[in-house]
């Protein structure tokens, strides 16, 4: 459990609550320090939300930390659930009910929990980030810093281990806002071991230092593939307009407005990413006709297309929506045929990927199914 790995610290505190696991006496010490570990990770994680501000070009790297201190919650409430036995876990699933079953489940955990940790516990477990901030200013005090020295932080490696994911982010918001004083720190994420790191690193290059970026990729050709090259070529020929070529970050972003995928963490969205197919489609130009197998599903990522039967046209489908979900699932030949309406960009997800995907998150074969029960209903309302 006193992993440094936050991935496997979750998934072996899951383990434990899986098999109803109470700690005898001679943990209580341990997972006693374990969720201090957890309490000082939250306090550098809400001075960090502080500090990198409010701007557009930072909300993909405070969602990203606001998923991780969502999963410093999760940890706490399953080791306080190991401490005090089954009304913490009780109160703990009414947490996430109504407002009354929720303000019933805090009641007891203040009757409940004890220990020296117990008062930054109930501010954790309200998820009220400002009583929580101020609860754990007293034990972990943090130094307010600016914004660019918090992203550098954020991007080096160091002490808080932080994922690719979270870091990635902070890259892609040095890019964004065009920090050049954060140059030499994303130079050196270039040589990081993570690939999403590196490729992300490169794109913030282009925008950093667009006369140089090259020389500073050099010593990773062999990581890039030469249209990957070729794409952040033509970002810098084009008064930095963004890239035809989306950025894992930028994907991310896309199939979280997609309802299919709301549920699912961002930083197993980033896994997903690496799957998926970025399709251009000009206008009027078929993606796929009636009758032809299928084993792909569609996500519209700019502009939309209309979903037809000849003349016929069933919907027309914009920026957020999927199609050809339906012979994912089931292979059949497609029903009916789609076609751009405008020039598109669609990103295109393969079954197999798709079923890894829903195998290990069921909120993804959750919104699947509303998706297709919704799209019986309309058919059956046009009939």
């Amino acid at each position: 459990m006193d992993s440094e790995d936050r991935r496997l610290r979750s998934a072996i505190i899951d383990a434990l609550d899986r098999t109803q696991y109470q700690s005898p006496d001679s943990q209580r010490a341990n997972i006693d320090d374990i969720v201090w570990q957890e309490l000082t990770d939250a306090a550098w994680l809400l001075a960090s939300i502080d500090d990198i501000g409010a701007s557009q070009d930072c909300a993909p790297l405070k969602r990203a930390l606001q998923q991780r201190l969502s999963g410093i919650r999760h940890r706490c409430l399953l080791l306080s659930c190991f401490v005090s036995g089954s009304n913490v876990k009780r109160a703990s699933e009414r947490l996430m009910t109504s407002v009354d079953q929720r303000a019933y489940a805090l009641e007891v955990l203040e009757t409940t929990l004890t220990g020296d940790a117990r008062r930054h516990l109930l501010r954790l477990f309200e998820d009220n980030t400002r009583t929580l901030r101020t609860s754990l200013h007293t034990d972990f005090p943090q130094q307010r810093m600016s914004q660019s020295h918090r992203l550098a932080l954020l991007i080096t490696p160091g002490g808080h281990r932080l994922e690719p994911w979270i870091r990635a982010c902070a890259i892609y918001a040095a890019g964004k806002l065009a920090s050049t004083e954060l140059t030499d720190v994303v130079v050196e994420a270039v040589d990081d071991d993570d690939l999403l790191i590196r490729q992300t690193a490169a794109w913030a290059l282009t925008r950093l230092t667009p006369s140089h970026w090259r020389q500073h990729i050099r010593r990773q050709a062999d990581t890039f593939s030469p249209a990957w090259v070729e794409q952040l070529t033509q970002t810098t020929t084009q008064a930095h307009k963004e890239s035809l070529m989306f950025l894992t970050v930028e994907k991310v972003m896309i199939l979280r407005s997609v309802s299919v995928f709301a549920e699912v963490p961002e930083e197993v969205l980033a896994d997903l990413a690496g799957y998926l197919e970025q399709i251009d489609v000009a206008a009027e130009e078929p993606v796929y006709e009636k009758g032809a197998l299928g084993r792909t599903m569609y996500i519209v990522a700019e502009g939309s297309v209309r979903v037809h039967n000849e003349a016929q046209i069933f919907v027309e489908l914009g920026a957020g929506e999927i199609f050809g979900e339906l012979t994912t699932l089931d292979p059949e030949p497609h029903s009916a045929s789609v076609t751009a309406v405008d020039d598109s960009q669609l990103l295109a997800l393969d079954r197999d990927a798709l079923y890894e995907l829903m195998a290990t998150h069921s909120t993804v074969l959750r919104g699947l199914l509303h998706t297709l029960c919704q799209r019986l209903r309309d058919k059956g309302r046009r009939s």
